[in-house]
């Protein structure tokens, strides 16, 4: 067998995980809708793999530019997670639980961002700037 190339233990395991992994991630799937300028520039946000994924399987823009596309998941909380990172750029539309998910997460966001009794919330913005303005001119007098 002059030639044959030895049988390397570490490059079978490597090839084993990497298939099992595949098939795992590819049990799962999520469609979503990305804004035209996420979907542009998809690579900086999530991995190469997912992003080869949404290229292969979006369709068409629509009025706003948008495109609907399916990703291979992990998990619901992992995506989540990742989805996250992309903000009012992504819009889920399945799985229904991945949706839900995501409208529990922004609602309680959105009510600590929005609460009148978070601390370091400054209650009248515009009253705060006008009163240094006045300050600001009476030291010009």
């Amino acid at each position: 067998m002059k030639g044959a190339r030895p049988v390397n233990v570490r490059d079978r395991r490597i090839e084993a995980f990497r298939s099992a992994t595949a098939a795992l991630v590819e049990s799962l799937e999520a469609v979503v809708r990305l804004s035209p300028r996420i979907f542009s520039a998809l690579e900086k946000y999530i991995s190469p793999y997912m992003a080869h994924a949404a290229s292969e399987s979006a369709g068409g823009p629509d009025a706003d530019g948008w495109r609907e596309v399916t990703l291979p998941i992990e998990s619901l909380e992992y995506t989540v997670s990742d989805l996250l990172r992309l903000g009012s750029e992504v819009e889920v539309m399945a799985p229904p639980e991945l949706r839900a998910r995501m409208a529990e997460i922004v609602t309680a966001l959105a009510a600590r961002y929005l609460a009148d009794d978070a601390p370091g919330v400054m209650r009248d913005r515009s009253a705060g700037a006008h009163t240094q303005r006045e300050e600001g001119e009476q030291r010009r007098d």
